[in-house]
Order: structure tokens, then C-alpha cells, then sequence
């Protein structure tokens, strides 16, 4: 912001921006779009004679614009003064007065503020003079400094060139604006001095050796190379950091998921090893109920045989070890037994324990399934389940030895 150049009006000649400052003033653009009934062409251009002459806004386009150098000099101390933060930005990003300033001295507002706003700065303009010019522009940054400091380079320029205009094209928003300039009190012997010093400087520059000069604007240079390089670094470290935290949400994210689901595991693992201890105590009761059926059996074979050793033949049928040898009822119907009260007693124990027997054999069966069902979820679970596989197995190894005998 401490340059005094302006870009772009070097070599133009006054008249263009005569004629440009001209039909901006007296409407004409608005007045085909609004059709609105403007004051005749003879009286806004005897106004804007005076306005030039008396009012010295033809200065500013004279002597290569050194009057306007001077108005963005002053407009730039000013804000410096009054909205530091704002300058500070400013300067930051590299945004300098006269990319917003030179239309607003140069047309009084007209070139993209809605006419509504721009009568009310006129009337003020001439009951005030001058002066106004910099009351209006610290205004106007003032109701937009939230905006502005929250905009880049880019972003800024836009909004002076769209945005800012849009905000007073009502009759509320123009009245506003002219109460919030005319209350900021801006002090003319600071301005006078602000003057002063911008001549100090050019003086000096002009007293400068060409040289010293060339090489003051070749530091520049590299300091705003090395400015871009360095902004440019700033892109990549924000977008890197970008990609960063966009990494560690998708890290966190996997690192929630595996996190649920070890907890549903271990939930399941747990439910897992209650079915298995419920498992463990089903087989246990069924290898004792089967135990004791088996003893039951063995002592009432033992209880019929020593019943049927007073008969010779009847003892043949039960082998050693409890077993009968042959079939009672194809004795009896081979008619080499003859029934008596004592072999029907017998028959019926033995129909009785062999109806005992298969729904004995019947559970057992019921109880493999069982057995192999859970061997099967077991395999399914945790690995480290080896231990009950092999209490499992030894509970099956017992049921078949049981079969079998």
C-alpha cells in the first residue's frame, strides 16, 4: 500500500475521462435502463463544469495524476490511522488503494454505485467540497471490514467491483452510509501534513541517485519473488496438511471400526463360552446318566442270571458277560422250553430292559448329535478353544466305548 503508482492511466488523454466522468454524472446509462426523468443534459453539464474547476476535480487528472497520487497517499495514511487491522491486511495480501480508489475519486462513485447512493454523495460533495471524497471511503471500508478481512486478493478486488456496490442500492442503505461518513471526523490538518509528506518522499526519491534506485527496485523484485515462492510453498504445506488430516479422519474412522467390531468379537466370544460351559454340563449329566443306566443294566443281568441258574437250560441263554445267547420267544415257539410262571417273570424283564436298552442307545445317539454339533462350533471359534477339542473328543471317545459295550 505504499506504492503511488496507478496503473493504466498513463498517456490517456483528460478529455477521455472528461467524457467519461460526464455520463457518468448525468446518468445516462441508468436513465435508459430506469427510465427515470434525470435533470436535462445543459444543467448537469454546467454542474460538472463547476464541479471540475471550483471544486478541483480536474486536478486530479493533471500532470500525470499527481494530484491523484497525493488523495491515495493521504486515503492510504487515513486508513492506516483509523482501521490498522484493515491496513494490516492490506498490506499483507498486497491489495494497494488505488485498485479501489481511482474510480471512486475519479467518477465521484458513479462508475458502479447505484445513482440513488451517488445523488446523496454529490449533494454532499458539493455543500462540503473535497473533503468528503476521503469521508466516504473510510465509510465505506468501515461497514465492510468483517467482509474484507476474511477475503484474499482475488476476493477483495471482486468485492469492491461487485459486491460493495450491490449493498446500497436502496434508499435506507445510501442514508446510512452518508450517516455513518459524516460522523468520522476527519482532520484537515491531517490531511495537510499527509500532503507534506508525500511531496518529502517524492523529493527524496528524485534526489536519489538513478543507480541506488535501479537497485531499490531490483531488491523489490527479489523480495517479491521470493514473497510469490513463498506463498506458493504455503499452498503445498496447506494442501499436504489438507491431506493430512484427511488421512487421520480416515485412520480414526478405521481405527472406530476395528475398535466395534473387537468389541461385538468379544461380546460373541463371551456368549460363545457361556454355550460351551452350557454344552460341557448337558454332556457331563448325559455320560453320568449313561453310566448309571449302563450299571443299572448290568446289575439286572447279573440279578437274571443268578435268578435262572437253577434252570440248566434257561441258564445257556445268558452268556458270561450278561448277554442273551438266543432269542427266548424262538425257543418257545420251537417248543423246547415249556412256560412256567418264572420263565414269562423273566421274558418280561427282558422285554423291559431291552426296551430300556434302545432308548438308552437312543439318547446316546441324540447326545453324538449334540456332540458334534458343538465340535463344529467349537472349530468355528477362537483357536486357542484346543483344550476343550480335546475334552470333547475324550467325551466322545467315552460315549462310543459305552456303545459299544
Amino acid at each position: 500500500m505504499k506504492s503511488l503508482n496507478i496503473h493504466g492511466f498513463s498517456g490517456v488523454p483528460n478529455k477521455y475521462f472528461l467524457k467519461i466522468n460526464y455520463y457518468s454524472f448525468t446518468g445516462r446509462p441508468k436513465f435508459q435502463q430506469d427510465n427515470q426523468k434525470l435533470m436535462p443534459e445543459e444543467q448537469a453539464f454546467a454542474i460538472l463544469v463547476k464541479i471540475m474547476y471550483d471544486y478541483q476535480l480536474r486536478n486530479l487528472f493533471l500532470d500525470n495524476f499527481k494530484d491523484l497520487h497525493v488523495k491515495f497517499y493521504q486515503l492510504d495514511r487515513l486508513i492506516e490511522d483509523l482501521l490498522p487491522d484493515l491496513f494490516s491486511h492490506f498490506d499483507h495480501i498486497g491489495i494497494e488503494v488505488h485498485m479501489f480508489a481511482s474510480q471512486w475519486f475519479l467518477t465521484l462513485f458513479t462508475h458502479k454505485f447505484p445513482l440513488t447512493t451517488v445523488f446523496h454523495i454529490i449533494d454532499v460533495f458539493l455543500s462540503e467540497g473535497m473533503g468528503v471524497l476521503f469521508n466516504v471511503s473510510i465509510a465505506l471500508l468501515k461497514a465492510s471490514k468483517k467482509e474484507l478481512l476474511g477475503q484474499d486478493f482475488e476476493g477483495i478486488l471482486k468485492y469492491f467491483r461487485v459486491t460493495l456496490p450491490k449493498r446500497y442500492r436502496t434508499e435506507e442503505a445510501a442514508l446510512e452510509l452518508i450517516q455513518l461518513a459524516m460522523s468520522t471526523k476527519i482532520n484537515s490538518k491531517k490531511l495537510k501534513r499527509y500532503e507534506k509528506d508525500f511531496y518529502a518522499i517524492k523529493e527524496m526519491e528524485e534526489r536519489e541517485d538513478p543507480m541506488s534506485r535501479m537497485e531499490e527496485r531490483d531488491r523489490v523484485l527479489d523480495f517479491d519473488k521470493e514473497v510469490k515462492s513463498l506463498k506458493l510453498q504455503l499452498m503445498e504445506f496447506k494442501e499436504e496438511n489438507n491431506h493430512l488430516e484427511s488421512e487421520t479422519c480416515k485412520v480414526k474412522e478405521m481405527y472406530r471400526e476395528v475398535t466395534e467390531k473387537a468389541e461385538a468379537d468379544l461380546q460373541k466370544y463371551k456368549r460363545n463360552e457361556t454355550i460351551i460351559s452350557e454344552y460341557k454340563q448337558i454332556c457331563s449329566q448325559q455320560s453320568e446318566r449313561l453310566e448309571k443306566l449302563q450299571q443299572e443294566r448290568r446289575d439286572d443281568l447279573l440279578h437274571l442270571k443268578s435268578k435262572l441258574q437253577p434252570c440248566t437250560k434257561c441258564a445257556n441263554y445268558i452268556s458270561e458277560d450278561g448277554k442273551l445267547v438266543e432269542s427266548i420267544r424262538d425257543v418257545v415257539a420251537g417248543g423246547e422250553v415249556q412256560e412256567n410262571d418264572q420263565l414269562k417273570k423273566a421274558q418280561t424283564t427282558i422285554k423291559d430292559l431291552e426296551m430300556e436298552l434302545a432308548a438308552t442307545k437312543l439318547e446316546l445317539v441324540e447326545s453324538q448329535c449334540k456332540s458334534q454339533d458343538l465340535e463344529h462350533r467349537i472349530n468355528n471359534c477362537d483357536p486357542s478353544r484346543n483344550r476343550t477339542d480335546s475334552w470333547m473328543m475324550k467325551k466322545i471317545s467315552s460315549f462310543t466305548a459305552a456303545k459299544k459295550e
